[in-house]
């Protein structure tokens, strides 16, 4: 696994140690994803954190996933991806406050013909762990109104 998701799981061991976080790896040619997945109380719904490195560009990504199962063959996604906010769509789930440094960490440039993070990999883990850690709860309990 990569030495990035390395570093996220540490940053995240005392509730992995503790149960309160389980988590997945998936790969998908150049993109990687590290997925939390919080242990809830209500089982009809899940929340995905998913840590999302792409190699070529040396860059990150966050996506926040809330799946709510109807029933067992209906279910309503609401998905938010950090770089959306430079998009204007908003991320309702992270304080304001937080939002400046997510527009500061996946900052892009052109090298060579090719596009690659302006910020260097350690940076953004260091500052999205941060983000996430930091809003933790209001990930956990934000709801999204219908």
């Amino acid at each position: 696994m990569n030495i990035v998701f390395k570093e996220i799981k540490k940053a995240f061991a005392d509730e992995i140690s503790k149960k309160q976080i389980k988590t997945k790896h998936k790969k998908h040619g150049n993109l990687q994803g590290l997925i939390l997945l919080p242990e809830l109380e209500e089982k009809k719904k899940t929340i995905e954190v998913t840590f999302y490195l792409m190699e070529m560009e040396k860059a990150m990504d966050v996506k926040v996933r809330y799946i709510d199962r109807v029933d067992k063959n209906n279910e309503i996604i609401n998905e938010y991806a950090f770089s959306d906010l430079q998009k204007g769509k908003e991320l309702p789930m992270i304080d304001s406050d937080l939002q400046d440094l997510i527009i500061e960490s996946l900052q892009y440039t052109v090298e060579e013909g090719k596009i690659i993070s302006a910020v260097s990999l350690e940076t953004q883990m260091e500052n999205l762990v941060k983000i996430i850690k930091s809003s933790w709860n209001m990930i956990l309990n934000y709801q999204k109104e219908l």
